[in-house]
Parts: structure tokens; sequence; C-alpha cells
């Protein structure tokens, strides 16, 4: 009966050893020590699946068929990175990246940015032909345009044709790319861009939903990574590019023309504030006043009409030189009334002169001189003439201070908002997102760092494409939140506790399965009746009459004096940029090492904060944790502490754990003799031998291994195959053996050596000390009666010691 029980637990120890092992997927646990919260939205995972894959990210591969490897070797197809239209990460993510490794990568999504480049320059050109149409169907705009310019109508017609042909297919290239009046900038498809930093790697560009690539051995081993993803403004660059072919048309404006405009205006704006005084103001009644009145207005009118004729030479023809620039550019404009400088920027010169602050420190100085000597004035009998002569000094130098300070400011507002509008301009790329990575090294010992990916648009959701949950003291673990907008930050909460438990694979898989069973013209009055009178009154209404017309003149012109003073010079020295903050980018929180077995928990949670983006990856600070050997304790990571905290997302909890490497580790198994042990015990007198009796061939035992090499009991590969950093198991697997029978320790004492095909389910070969009475007879005497041991060889099968304490739970043996 006994030795057919030890058969049954021999069974259920190999058929949780190997049975188990060859396949298998389940939800996953919690570690030990970690009390059981939210994870992963009850998602479904294997337990110790830490393989890499280079399958291309489009979909969540299903389980491996054999996922008791930690391989990281990964197949000949490429590791292919995922981006959507708006620039995040998408897909899954590979949890280790091997130097050697070719990288792949694509931008997937509807909002094709060929598209809408044809679609912005369609709409730009329709526009165009509408207020085109307006200016050829006004005859004043025409005359305008002609004035200033010596534009025709059947210029402005040809651009607006142009613009037609356009509208109607922004796409193709312009039959006549000599025509300086056709868009002849050909859309270039690859609008995105990868770049590998730190990296030899050359940049590659790529149109949407298109896989390109790097070649192998060009990322940088050991050391973060970073992948920028760019997206150049097609429109935008077609406008920079048509502003860069035709920039040398332009032809800055005349500063001594320039200063006359001014000149002109004022005079103009002198003279009719005469004509207003004069019309405004009525003479007496009497015809002496009257004529005198007359001879004024008469003057008046000289003086207009001299003003209109030196306007009018002013401004004729004046930027006829800058036709073709204008031409060029009324496609841009969306204005009856084309400006000479189409951008919102202008041309430093056009700023005019800084104004000069050297004089303010004197006159603070002389301010509070003039005070000190106010306050030490004698005020028994004070010199009001000085006194009153010292507060007029001080307030004259405070004013000439305030206009100072005042025009020095307003230029610094001009100067800024002038260099915005250019750097707006100039930019003509973005860089969507600086993703993080961290490249594992293959040279000269391959050194794993494994990665978790969380994806902060998505609720921080886990996002790698095989999930280990186990890793050990000695590896490296980076905590990455990638797609963290602008203006956002990662927050990790991480905490340890002991595991009490240092079950080995095989053990927890066993220890599970038995578990398993129990978010006003001027006018006069009326007529005199003196005949001198009306008649003078009838020449000075003629006289007034033709005044009026004169000033309708003189503001006729004053449109194009007004136009000329506003127009500006087009800066001309502008290279295209890429505006460096990005969109979305990475942070990474590095787990601390820790010793022994822990339990790990952790949230990540993304901040909203006032302090704007942290892009390119490092938080401000690192990882604080806390260990604690009872219950988990939780310390939240300072990653967002530079910002206030505005809105917080939703929080998921995430677990893995830590495992140590062992040396020595305790076994339980059950061993079979190979030698027949026979014992002959006294006979029923005790001084004659009795019944020869023979041993069981199989023993429970317990012990110890001492392995060759450190070894980790949670890892789950075979072993003959290699661990994550490349190293054979062999060594880590073959160990010497000391044990004792169970229930009778000194009975049997093994000592050999063995290895564990997988941790917890090991083979055992060596010498069995089995012990036995010694008698002799002599003389119908029992002389001699002593203990000793004899050798023999016994083969074995071992696990965990908790294996066989719960088989014997399980089956009642010892009760």
């Amino acid at each position: 009966m006994i030795t057919q029980i030890r058969f049954r637990l021999l069974f259920l120890i190999i058929l949780a050893a190997s049975g188990n092992s060859w396949a298998f997927t389940r939800v996953k646990k919690n570690p030990p020590g970690v009390a059981a919260t939210k994870h992963l939205k009850n998602k479904v995972e294997p337990k110790r699946s830490r393989a890499m894959t280079d399958t291309p990210l489009t979909r969540r591969p299903a389980p491996p068929a054999n996922p008791l490897g930690r391989s990281i070797t990964l197949p000949a197809a490429d590791v292919i990175i995922h981006f959507n239209d708006k620039g995040q990460l998408t897909g899954e993510l590979p949890q280790i990246l091997p130097a050697s490794k070719k990288l792949g990568f694509q931008v997937s999504g509807l909002k094709d940015p060929a598209v809408a480049y044809a679609q912005m320059l369609k709409d730009r050109a329709t526009e165009a032909v509408k207020t085109l149409n307006l200016i050829i169907a006004d005859a004043n705009k025409e005359a305008f345009l002609q004035k200033l310019y010596e534009i025709s109508d059947a210029q402005l017609k040809a651009v607006r044709d142009a613009c037609i042909a356009i509208a109607a297919n922004p796409t193709i290239a312009p039959s006549a790319p000599n025509d300086k009046y056709t868009l002849n900038i050909t859309p270039n498809p690859n609008y995105y861009t990868v770049k590998l930093s730190p990296s030899s790697a050359t940049p590659v560009s790529m149109p949407m939903n298109t896989t390109t690539g790097t070649q192998p051995s060009m990322l940088t081993n050991g050391n973060s990574m970073t992948i920028t993803l760019s997206l150049e403004n097609a429109y935008k660059k077609m406008v920079w590019d048509w502003y860069y072919n035709k920039k040398g048309d332009f032809k800055p404006l005349d500063p001594s023309d320039q200063t006359l405009w001014a000149s002109l205006k004022q005079e103009e704006k002198k003279l009719l504030a005469e004509v207003n005084d004069l019309m405004t103001n009525k003479p007496a009644r009497t015809y002496e006043k009257l004529k005198a009145y007359l001879e004024t207005i008469k003057a008046e009118r000289q003086k207009v009409q001299g003003l209109v004729g030196r306007i009018d030479a002013a401004v004729s023809s004046k930027l006829k030189n800058n036709q073709d620039w204008l031409l060029e550019w009324l496609w841009y404009q969306n204005t009856t009334t084309p400006q000479l400088n189409p951008f919102k920027f202008v041309a430093t010169s056009s700023l005019g002169q800084e104004p000069d602050t050297s004089d303010n420190p004197g006159l603070r100085l002389k301010i509070q001189t003039r005070e000190n000597v106010i306050k030490n004035m004698d005020t028994k009998n004070p010199n009001l003439t000085v006194s009153d002569h010292w507060v007029s000094d001080i307030d004259g130098f405070r004013k000439t201070l305030t206009a100072n300070t005042l025009a020095y400011k307003n230029y610094q507002i001009l100067s800024a908002a002038n260099e915005k509008s250019k750097a707006d301009f100039a930019q003509t790329t973005t860089n969507l997102n600086e993703a993080l990575f961290f490249v594992t090294v293959e040279a000269p010992v391959k050194k794993v760092i494994w990665m978790r990916h969380h994806d902060a648009a998505d609720g921080n959701e886990i996002m790698n494409v095989d999930q280990a949950t186990e890793y050990l003291e000695d590896e490296k673990l980076v905590i990455l939140t990638h797609n963290l907008a602008t203006g956002e930050k990662s927050e990790v909460s991480l905490s340890y506790s002991d595991i009490k438990t240092n079950n080995s694979f095989i053990g927890d898989l066993f220890l599970e399965a038995t578990s398993m069973i129990n978010t006003s013209q001027f006018t006069h009055g009326g007529r005199e009746q003196d005949p001198r009178i009306n008649g003078i009154a009838a020449l000075l209404d003629a006289e007034i009459g033709g005044l009026g017309d004169d000033v309708k003149n003189l503001k006729g012109l004053d449109v194009y004096l007004d136009y000329l003073l506003k127009q500006t010079n087009v800066e001309q020295e502008i290279q295209p940029v890429t505006d460096q903050a990005p969109v979305y980018h990475s942070e990474k929180q590095q787990a601390p090492q820790v010793s022994g077995n822990k339990a790990a928990a952790y949230t990540v949670k993304t901040v909203k904060t006032d302090a704007g983006s942290n892009a390119g990856g490092t938080a401000p600070s690192g990882v604080t944790t806390t260990t604690s050997t009872s219950a988990a304790t939780t310390t939240t990571v300072t990653a967002a502490a530079a910002g206030k905290s505005a809105s917080t997302m939703p929080v998921d909890t995430f677990k893995f754990r830590v495992n140590k490497k062992y040396r020595i580790f305790p076994m339980a198994g059950i061993a079979f003799n190979t030698s027949n042990f026979t014992n002959v015990a006294p006979g029923s007198d005790g001084n004659s031998p009795g019944k020869q009796t023979s041993e069981s061939i199989s023993h429970f035992f317990v012990g110890i291994k001492v392995f060759i090499e450190k070894t980790d009991i949670r890892n789950t590969r075979f072993f003959l195959n290699s661990d994550a950093e490349g190293n054979s198991l062999f060594w880590s697997r073959t160990h010497f053996d000391a044990a004792f029978e169970i229930g009778s320790p000194l009975n049997n004492l093994y000592f050999g050596g063995g290895f564990d095909l997988w941790p917890g389910f090991g083979l055992n070969v060596g010498c069995v000390l089995n012990k036995y009475n010694y008698n002799l007879y002599a003389n119908g005497q029992n002389t001699v009666s002593q203990s000793l041991y004899r050798p023999g060889v016994y083969l074995g099968v071992s696990t965990d010691v908790a294996v066989v304490a719960e088989l014997f739970k399980l089956l009642n043996i010892g009760k």
C-alpha cells in the first residue's frame, strides 16, 4: 500500500513538472505578498512569457506555443514601430530591443498629409479666384494697382486663370514651370521623417501607410535611444519654397521715398486741418468780411492743388519695380487691396531704430539728487523759488525717463511679435513625437535592459507585445510612459514587499493547481438785401465748391499715401526650421535594483501641469520607492512635482516580481535505491539470526542542492537552452546534493548530484548510505550488535519542499 502511494506521488510530481510545463496560458496571478488590485482591465496574460519577437506590430499575437522561454532572439523580420497620423505610438512594443536588429517604421491613418496638402492648396486657390474676380470687377481697385504697380487687367486675369487651374487639380505640376504667376512646386509625399538619436543611422523619410526602416547595427548599445518622428507641413513648405524661389523679385522700399511720403502725409494733415477750420468758422455778414474770406479760400485752394500735384508725383508708379513680386503673391492674399508684404512679419529694418535708453541711469541719478536736495532744505526758512525749480526739473526728468522706457518696451514687444511671426512662417516641420527606448547591449557581453511600455493616450495601458512579469534582482528594468502630450508628465508610484515563499517555477504551478481544487459743410445764412453782399456770396460759394473738389482730390490720393506708408520690407534671409518641442514625448522611470525576492506593484498616472512640456524623455527626478517586509507600501514618484497638478487620468495597478538567484536551494523528492538492501533481525531468542527481509527501494527525502552557478529558480526554459543574456543554462541547473530520508532521517543519507530540467523538476543520482543493524553471534550468544551504514546507488526525482508537503497534505500522509 505504501509503495502504491509513493508511485502515485511520483506520477503527480512528474505531471506537475512536465505535463503542465510544455504549454500553459492562464489568468495572471498576483505575485505573492501583493494584495489583489485592478490590473490591465482583467486582461489574460501568460505568466512567464519573456520572449522577444520581431513580428510586425499590427495586431496582438496569439500566445506562443511554448511560452517557457525567456529568449530575446528575434525572427528575421524587422521590429516595426507604429505611429498613428497624430504622431502617437500605437500597437505593441518590444520589451527588449537588441542593438543588432533592424527597425522599421510606419505611420498609419486616414488623414494623409498628401491629401490634406492638396485640399489646402485647392481651398486657397479657390479663395484667390474669388478675390481676384472682385478686383477685376472693380474699376477703382484695378486703377489703384495700375497707378502704384502698373499692373494691367490682363495680368490680373492671368493670375486668376492660373489659380483656376490649381483649384481644378492641385496635385499636378504646371505646364509652364517658368511662369511667374503659376505655382511650380510639386508636392513631395515623404512628409514623415524618423531620426534615431544617438545613432549613426541616416534619418529616413516616408509617406503615410508605407513601412521604411534603418539599417542593422545602427542602434547604440546599452543607451537610451530617442526615436523622433517629425512631420513636414507640406503647405507651409510649399509657401516657403515659393518665397525662397521668388524673394529675388522683391525690391526693398527706398528710404528717401518713405521719408517723402511721411512728410507729405504730415503736410496733408495740417492743410486739411486749416481747411476744416475755414469751413467751420463763419465770417460776419458784412461785405468786407466776406471779401477777405474769399481771398483766403482762393489761397487755400492753391495750397491744396499744389499738394495734390506733389503727392500724385510721389506715388505714381513708385512700386512698379515690385510688379512681378505682387503678381506672384496675389494667390496667397485674401484681400482686394493686396499688400507689398503679404506676410505677418517684416524685415528688421522696417521696425526702425531701437530706442536709446543710455540716458536713463543719468536721469534716475538726477531725480534722486534733486529729491535729496529738497528733502534736506531748511523747512523753517524754505526758499520756495529754488524748490519749485527742483520740482520742475524732477517732473521733466521723469517724463523723459517714462517716454524712453515706454518707447523701448514697445519696440521690444513689436520685435518679439515680429520674430514670433517670422519663426512661425519658417517652421515648416514639427516634431510629433520623441519616443524613448532602451537598447540591449550585445557586445562584448549581452546585458538585457527590460522595458515596460505604457500609453498615456490610452489610460496608461500596457503596450508590450510580450509582457514579462518576473525579473532577476541584477537585471535592469525601465518603466516607460509614451504619448505624453505637451504639458503632461508621468507620475509613477512603485512599491516593493517581501515574498515569503521561494517556490520554483514548477512549485508555483503545482501549488496553484492544487489550490484550484479547493475609466457741415460750410453754409451761410439768408441773403442780405445789399446787392454787393449777394454778389460776393455767389463768388464765395463757387470757390468753396472748388475747394471741396480740391479736398476730394487730395483725399483721393490720401488712399495711396496711406497704403504706401503701411508697406514694409520683406525679410529676405529666412531658413526653414523644425519646431523642436514635440507634440508628444516619453518619460522613463528606472526601477531600482533590490535584493531578495520582492513583489512589486505600481501605478502610472498622467498629470497635467502648468509647467509646460518636459519633452525628450527623463522626468525631473528619479523613482523613489519603499520596501516593506510586510504589506506593500506605496511612495509616489515626484516626476510631476515641478508642475501644478490640474487633472489626473484614471489609474490601473500593474504588478511584477523580482527574483533572486540561488546557490543553495532546498529540495524534496523520492529516491529509488538500485541496491537490494536486506536486513536480518535477531531471532525470537535474540541470540541467533532471524528472518531476512528486503528494504523498500523508494523513500521520500528532503535536503539541499548546491548549484555550480547561481540559478534562477523562476526561469521557465529547458536546461539545454540559454538565459536572457545568451548564457547556457546547463551549469546553473547542475548541482551537488545532500539529503536524508523523511520520517527516519538517519535511515538513508543521500549524496550525489543532479540537474534540473526545469526549476522545480530535477533528476538526481548518487550514493545512498543505508543504515542497518550488524549482529555477531558466537557460542549461541549475540556478542556484537551495532548500527552501521552500507553504500549503494540511488536515482531520484526532486522538486520543491512545498510541493511534497502539499502532496502529503492532499494524500493525508503522516496523519
